[in-house]
């Protein structure tokens, strides 16, 4: 299972994503019931992205094991770490079609419910009825 890892310092490296997870997978129960180096078959990546807003960094971890996984995650998720607490999820990777916030998003089919009710960035007409009086105009948003 992937692990999404946010919300760690600027200054984290894989190393120390390795380290973190060392401590819940060597600690507790689970050295009783694996007999090899857990985190040493875990990989560790951190990837950085460029957005507008600035760089974008999290970590992605591969565990094989997904009942170890899930521990993981409830172990780490929002402990403070460096005095910021970390966000520790089930990473899910985006697709073209999972992707709403894609360029030419409105073009592509999309087969999941639609929850958006308005668009609030462009006003449409609700409904047309008379337009004498700009009153009888109702308008989304």
């Amino acid at each position: 299972m992937e692990i999404y890892v946010g919300n760690f310092p600027d200054d984290f490296v894989a190393f120390d994503l390795r380290r973190l997870f060392n401590e819940v997978l060597k600690g507790g129960l689970v050295r009783f019931f694996t007999k090899v180096d857990v985190a040493a078959e875990a990989k560790f990546i951190i990837i950085e992205e460029q957005k507008e807003t600035g760089k974008y960094r999290y970590g992605v971890v591969t565990i094989e094991s997904d009942e170890l996984a899930r521990l993981c995650i409830e172990k780490l998720n929002n402990r403070i770490v460096r005095s910021r607490p970390i966000s520790v999820r089930e990473y899910r990777s985006r697709t073209c079609m999972n992707e709403r916030r894609a360029l030419n998003w409105r073009d592509k089919p999309w087969h999941g419910p639609e929850r958006r009710k308005k668009d609030r960035r462009n006003k449409k007409y609700l409904e047309s009825g008379p337009q004498t009086r700009k009153d009888d105009i109702k308008w989304h948003g």
